[in-house]
């Protein structure tokens, strides 16, 4: 059923997602070229450092004109700025993803522990038990 509807996801791709042609560069380059730019200029405007956020730093070009190419737009750096705003909830979230993933941990190592064989010659795998976490019921539901 996952393969099934993982098809069916890929082949309705085209539906949902659109990408317009243009001649920017792509997000995560413009991301990573405020960072690398904004560290290059922190040296070199190093009496502007206190007073700027690391970020603007790459606003400015160390000798003033933007002919290399090294002075980044206002918008990049907003864009970077929100992506370190995300690093917060990024790391809150990792939280729950690691107490999240010791139920199914928890539940093969059971199963490890078990007698897995059925009949004399027939062994389930340890793994093969995380599908029938679905089917749990509480001990007071009634089925």
């Amino acid at each position: 059923m996952m393969g099934f509807a993982l098809m069916i996801f890929l082949f309705g791709t085209i539906t949902y997602r659109f990408q317009e042609k243009t001649k920017e560069k792509n997000a995560f380059a413009r991301i990573s070229h405020v960072f690398v730019t904004a560290t290059r200029n922190r040296s070199s405007l190093c009496h502007f450092s206190s007073t700027l956020y690391f970020s603007n730093q790459a606003l400015f070009s160390p000798n003033g004109s933007n002919e290399d190419g090294t002075m980044c737009s206002a918008n990049e750096v907003e864009e970077a700025k929100a992506i370190l705003r995300l690093i917060p909830i990024w790391v809150s979230c990792l939280g729950y993803g690691i107490v999240f993933a010791q139920t199914s941990t928890l539940f093969t190592k059971q199963g490890d522990t078990m007698d897995q064989s059925i009949g004399s010659t027939f062994e389930i795998p340890p793994a093969t038990l995380q599908s029938f976490i679905g089917l749990y019921c509480h001990p007071h539901c009634h089925l």
